[in-house]
């Protein structure tokens, strides 16, 4: 699994790579940055600390359709 095929992650890494619904700072943007770049392997590793991150600050999921297209 990657961040663009991820149904659960996918809007919140789009809301905060496209600032939708609002503008994240700069660690939580590199995070989506890398989880974007991330293979599978590195994705799978990276995935349990996303969840846990979205868990507190989950303001930043896109609430559009346009997530669905891809996270990049």
């Amino acid at each position: 699994m990657t961040a663009a095929d991820d149904p659960t992650l996918s809007p919140w890494i789009y809301g905060i790579i496209h600032e939708e619904p609002t503008r994240s700072g700069d660690f939580l943007y590199d995070l989506a940055a890398a989880a974007v770049r991330a293979d599978p392997q590195m994705y799978t590793i990276l995935r349990p600390a996303l969840l846990a991150i979205r868990a507190v600050h989950p303001k930043y999921e896109c609430k559009c359709q346009e997530w669905k297209r891809g996270v990049a």
